[in-house]
């Protein structure tokens, strides 16, 4: 696995907008961290990507780094919706409390 760096400037409030694109071992963009306040290495490690390799530094326009941080969410919110269904199938099976 791969954590590419990525930044873009700062948003018209100031705030960073830094972040790693996270890619499995075939190239394929499989999560995004963003980096936020805690700084590097501290959000890698806090996402639990601690001993990944890294890319240096790579600038990028803020839409780009907008539609990468868009597209995480994306993934994020399918996955806990399958999450959810998987666990609504198991409480109609009558398993209470599935985790």
């Amino acid at each position: 696995m791969l954590a590419v760096y990525i930044a873009a400037k700062n948003s018209p409030n100031g705030n960073p907008q830094r972040g790693w694109l996270i890619a499995d071992d075939d190239g394929n963009f499989i999560d995004f961290v963003d980096e936020g306040y805690y700084g590097d290495p501290g959000a890698l490690r806090h996402a639990g990507y601690e001993d990944i390799a890294r890319t240096p530094r790579i600038e990028i326009s803020r839409s780009t780094y907008h539609e990468a941080y868009r597209d995480a969410e994306r993934k994020h919110k399918d996955e806990q919706k399958k999450i959810a269904q998987q666990a609504n199938q198991l409480r109609s099976w009558g398993v209470k409390n599935p985790r």
